[in-house]
């Protein structure tokens, strides 16, 4: 106190009113921090409440769709998202390395099958994993041998199409429409009951 009796009338102001502001100034930020955790915690319950609702109405919805409706649905979506990549890589297959292509019909031909024996597979082992912790792996890794006669027959396809051997291509195709066939039947016929176990 000493200290401040030398001081003039102004600087023993400006202390006692920080010494009054400074606790202020405390209260009021820990009680906004207090207010913001409160509402934090609010928002949080209600998107958790949201997103149970949400799950709730589309697990009603999805439960008067048959499985084999669900099965072709994604099977769709994914055989057109994988003939966009397909068109895009292949015309910059041809623009980039300057590729002539000789057989577009065998390539055309043998395409489409191994894009819908890829997309039935991976729709039926993506239901497959739903329920496994580790699915980003795991699924890519039970796929891969399972898609095995789709890369032989189409990398035997293409390979005879670009070579200018189309006749040696055709049984190839005939390999990846049985796959195809295979895969969408028991996919369609799996799927149901896969879902309703996972």
């Amino acid at each position: 106190m000493q200290l401040l009796n030398r001081q003039p009338i102004r600087r023993q102001l400006l202390v006692a009113a920080l010494a009054l502001a400074v606790p202020f100034v405390a209260a009021m930020v820990w009680t906004g921090n207090a207010t913001r955790l409160d509402q934090q915690d609010r928002v949080t319950e209600q998107a958790a409440s949201v997103a149970a609702t949400a799950a709730v109405q589309l697990d009603s919805y999805l439960s008067g769709l048959d499985g084999m409706a669900i099965f072709f649905g994604k099977a769709v979506a994914i055989v057109v998202e994988l003939a966009v990549l397909e068109v895009v890589l292949g015309l910059g297959v041809v623009v980039l390395y300057d590729v002539e292509v000789h057989g577009v019909l065998l390539i055309v031909a043998a395409a489409i099958p191994a894009t819908i024996g890829l997309a039935a597979t991976g729709t039926v082992y993506g239901v497959l994993g739903l329920g496994v912790r580790a699915r980003e792996t795991l699924v890519p890794l039970l796929v891969l041998p399972a898609v095995t006669p789709v890369m032989l027959g189409g990398t035997q396809a293409f390979d005879a199409a670009l070579d200018g051997r189309p006749g040696d291509g055709w049984p190839w195709v005939q390999l990846l429409w049985a796959f195809a066939l295979l895969v969408v039947t028991l996919g369609a016929l799996a799927f149901g009951p896969l879902l309703e176990e996972s």
